[in-house]
């Protein structure tokens, strides 16, 4: 059986991703120092997750934190995609995955509180409620993450 000098199938990691270094310390330099939101867009299996992945590690290795939102099961409905980056924003940021999906069908129309806790620490946002605009509600879960992490005074 021959092994492989290179990784196959599924996400390439550190020392394995080659020829992305620059990509990288620029994504770095946009998102951590510069605190910009960026959008990775390119062919299927060209690299995309694999790099994300790379800088959401180095993002935290600095002392920041990041969100990573896998954006293939969106819809062409601007609600379901805001439910989406919310969804995301809160698993990631409380390490409690669907919690957001519980809360929702517990207080209907009122805007969602996204709560998460490091040790003692406790934070608190709110994302949209059911009869807040489409615009509203994007604009909210798009600022869910920067919000969640001021108050973490995080990056």
């Amino acid at each position: 059986m021959a092994e492989h000098s290179f990784p196959i199938g599924g996400t390439v990691q550190g020392q394995d991703l080659v020829g992305r270094e620059g990509t990288l310390v620029e994504l770095f330099e946009r998102t951590y120092q510069h605190k910009n939101s960026v959008l990775l867009s390119a062919a299927r299996q060209t690299g995309k997750t694999s790099v994300a992945e790379e800088l959401l590690r180095r993002v935290r290795a600095a002392g920041g934190w990041g969100i990573y939102i896998d954006c293939s099961a969106a819809t062409d409905d601007e609600r379901d995609l805001a439910d989406l980056i919310a969804n995301s924003t809160y698993d990631q940021a409380t390490g409690s995955k669907g919690a957001f999906a519980k809360l929702k069908g517990l207080i209907g129309g009122v805007p969602k509180p996204m709560l998460f806790q490091t040790d003692l620490d406790l934070s608190l946002a709110f994302y949209g409620g059911r009869h807040d605009s489409t615009p509203r509600l994007l604009t909210r879960a798009f600022g869910l993450a920067d919000e969640l992490g001021s108050q973490k005074d995080k990056r």
